[in-house]
């Protein structure tokens, strides 16, 4: 089966000088430089290829950035080359790289020899990701460089993010379709120690009753629950989990999760607030598939890409911390397309849902959906707070996922680098 990862955006902040590191899942906004901080890791084996990047504007006179596959710590053949000729874009649709369940994934993006940016080094990407085993999808996540700590903690399992002794709901993502988790690979940086271990869990809905688990002990800094299976349905949450045995050594994790979605051809792009607030009088605007991502009022500072168009969004889903509380107030949660709600000569019966006081979930499904027209086509949610009468709603945290499919027969045509597709 074969599922699309959309991720990045222009407020990414890559290094000018030294390569610098993406994870494929929820990137931090400033990439490290060293790729063992950034990786996560494969839930099923696999293979990637369609490999998209669009900046928002050139790396400067003379420079480029090439942006490469790294799996297990090294370069594959999948990679492509961003120049300073408008509209600064560029895809891979020939090479591929194959990856095995449980090694380490990333994007690297390779500055040469010194680019200047014109207004900031961001850039969004796409790349497919397809099963070796028909049905089966991953995603990734982890703690970056963040150190677990001597303490009970959650973390996302979807992109990177500092972890969470307490609370839970900021590592959370909400599941957009139905199916089976049926993988769980977790890698340490540093092993816990002799007569130490760590367990790792999937958290489903605050429990861990019955879900994947892993204990690394002693010398070991691996390990994966293959056999556990756990169904979820769509508007489920989910996050990861860690206890610990007192003295283990602190280290960062990262951990890779196998999903049969029920329905094949389902995947996932989901968002962890990680902690980020709404604005209460003020839209704003997030990334598909991101963690801890500021809201901006700037929608083209919120960009990903759609990548090619075989493949279309179909449901939206929204879970809040909180209730918007005030009276008649509300949230309304809209997948954005070419900084359009609708039409605008593609395929979007808008997904769109809105969150009043007194809940805090909602979904759109609908089965048109939103279908790229063009490779590259610009993609974000918008978050607009709205005053029924009664007052502003309160400052909420949103989890937002989109159920995307693959849509069968339908073949993208290449994209070059002179073709006339602008940065709105």
């Amino acid at each position: 089966m074969k599922s699309k990862w959309i991720l990045g955006h222009p407020s990414l902040v890559q290094s000018k000088t030294v390569n610098s590191y993406c994870c494929p899942f929820g990137p931090v906004t400033t990439l490290p430089t060293t790729e063992n901080d950034t990786t996560c890791l494969a839930g099923v084996s696999g293979t990637i290829r369609k490999l998209y990047v669009k900046m928002p504007s050139g790396p400067g006179a003379g420079a480029t950035y090439t942006y490469t596959v790294y799996v297990n710590g090294s370069p594959t053949s999948l990679s492509c080359t961003v120049t300073n000729t408008s509209p600064y874009q560029a895809s891979d649709i020939v090479n591929s790289a194959s990856v095995t369940a449980g090694q380490t994934i990333s994007l690297a993006c390779i500055p040469s020899p010194s680019p200047n940016p014109a207004n900031n080094p961001g850039f969004a990407f796409c790349m497919e990701f397809e099963g070796t085993t028909d049905g089966q999808t991953t995603f990734g996540g982890g703690t970056g460089t963040n150190l677990l700590g001597t303490a009970a903690c959650y973390f996302p399992a979807w992109g990177h993010a500092a972890i969470s002794t307490a609370t839970r709901n900021n590592k959370e993502i909400v599941m957009p379709c139905a199916g089976k988790i049926k993988g769980l690979y977790v890698k340490l940086n540093t092993a816990p120690g002799d007569t130490y271990s760590r367990t790792f869990r999937v958290i489903k809905n605050g429990s861990a009753t019955g879900t994947p688990s892993v204990t690394i002990s002693n010398t070991d800094t691996t390990g994966s629950d293959t056999s556990t299976e756990l169904s979820v349905v769509a508007g489920d949450v989910i996050c990861g989990f860690m206890a610990l045995s007192t003295g283990a050594t602190n280290s960062a994790v990262k951990i890779g999760v196998g999903f049969e979605p029920t329905t094949n051809g389902n995947f996932i792009l989901a968002e962890c607030h990680n902690g980020a607030q709404t604005s209460t009088t003020a839209t704003r605007y997030v990334p598909l598939g991101t963690t801890g991502f500021s809201l901006t009022g700037t929608e083209a500072n919120a960009h990903g890409i759609a990548g090619t168009t075989d493949f279309a969004i179909k449901a939206q889903y929204v879970q809040l911390d909180t209730d918007p509380a005030t009276a008649s107030s509300s949230y309304v949660f809209t997948l954005r397309a070419n900084t359009s709600d609708a039409s605008n000569g593609m395929t979007l019966s808008p997904l769109s849902c809105t969150i009043a006081a007194g809940s805090t979930a909602n979904n759109d499904t609908d089965a048109t959906g939103y279908t790229p027209i063009a490779d590259y086509d610009l993609i974000c949610s918008k978050i607009a707070p709205v005053d029924g009468g009664g007052g502003a709603p309160v400052a909420v945290r949103a989890m937002i996922s989109y159920c995307g499919y693959i849509l069968s027969g339908v073949q993208s045509l290449p994209v070059y680098a002179s073709d006339n597709i602008d940065w709105d």
